[in-house]
This record gives C-alpha cells, sequence and structure tokens, in this order.
C-alpha cells in the first residue's frame, strides 16, 4: 500500500528540520560584521548551542515519548524548530537570536530519534 501525500511530506519536514541547523554556518562571517561588539566565539556558539540542547532532548525524547505519544513529541517538535527557527528573521537582538537557537535545538533534539520510526513503519521493501 502506498503511503499519503501527507505522510511522505510529513517524514521529508522531520529530515529537513533536523539537518537544518547547521546551515547557519556559512553566514558567520556576516554575523561578526552585524555584531561587531559581540565576541567571535560567542557568534560561533550560534551554531554549536543549537547542537547542544538537541542533545538534552535527545536524551529525554524516550521518556517523552513514554508519557505522550510519537505524534504529539513529533508535531510539538516541528512546531517548536519552526517558530523558532524564523525568530531570527525578525529581530537584530543576539540574545534573542542565541535563545531562539536553542529553542530549535530543543526542537529538533525531539526530532532526531523519532525521524526514523515513520520510515519503518510507512516503508518496506
Amino acid at each position: 500500500m502506498q503511503p499519503r501525500l501527507t505522510t511522505t511530506v510529513s517524514i521529508l519536514s522531520l529530515s529537513t528540520v533536523t539537518g537544518i541547523t547547521t546551515a547557519i554556518t556559512g553566514i558567520i562571517p556576516q554575523l561578526k560584521r552585524t555584531f561587531p561588539r559581540v565576541p567571535t566565539t560567542l557568534i560561533e556558539w550560534v551554531v554549536t548551542i543549537a547542537n547542544c540542547s538537541a542533545l538534552i532532548t535527545l536524551l529525554l525524547n524516550p521518556r517523552l515519548t513514554n508519557h505522550w505519544g510519537l505524534r504529539p513529541v513529533v508535531i510539538s517538535g516541528l512546531l517548536l524548530s519552526a517558530v523558532m527557527g524564523l525568530i531570527p528573521a525578525f529581530t537584530a537582538n543576539f540574545t534573542i537570536i542565541m535563545l531562539s537557537r536553542l529553542g530549535l535545538g530543543l526542537g529538533r533534539g525531539s526530532l532526531l530519534t523519532a525521524r526514523h520510526q515513520p520510515v519503518n513503519t510507512q516503508f518496506y521493501g
């Protein structure tokens, strides 16, 4: 049986969101110019903080999915990632950008272990 289009799009969005956090690496020089008073090491933490916060939810993910189920955890992770990923587009405050990257990582971490399960249940052969 062929999976529905919405299922396929959902699985692809999981893969896109989990890989997007490092896409900001290419604009670090522009961030340095935009925030000249912020130390370079702190600007480079914009990439790192998302990965560190993803580790937190990655470790908590089995408990989250046992308590609420896979679907609510995945949906909340996608929503959190979407909202936190959009915040830097609307602010020039470096602290808010860092906090949004922290939230983006939390959303991403909730998706990392969950992204393989829908693929395994929907596609076979």
